[in-house]
């Protein structure tokens, strides 16, 4: 009986030191991704430039600040479900707005 008792300790052990490896190399990958991501970022080559001379406008714009949506209603993709839906207000200038929590649609809206 004591030995199948410490063969069992043995193995969860074992298993242990397996779960725990585990844990390490999927940090370890995670954080490589990181890097490959930061990496792509750097050497990112614009499609467009940045100013277009002729297409610019007024130095005088924008006159107003104000922003007025009717009836928004957004969704990420054709086939997917509208995440904005039927939004209506005012941003009067000089405004300063915060809505919503994490994923709400601020970015997007």
């Amino acid at each position: 009986m004591g030995d199948v008792a410490l063969e069992l300790v043995k193995l969860s052990f074992y298993a242990l030191a397996l779960m725990y490896t585990h844990v390490l190399v999927s940090r370890w990958y995670c954080n490589l991704s990181k890097v490959e991501g930061s990496n792509s970022s750097c050497t990112y080559q614009r499609s467009s430039p940045a100013i277009v001379e002729g297409k610019r406008p007024p130095s005088s714009w924008p006159s107003k600040g104000r922003i007025e949506l009717q009836n928004l209603m957004i969704k990420y993709r054709s086939n997917a479900p509208l995440v904005l839906k039927g939004i209506t207000c005012t941003f009067k200038e000089g405004t300063r707005v915060v809505v919503g929590r994490t994923r709400s649609g601020k970015t997007t809206l």
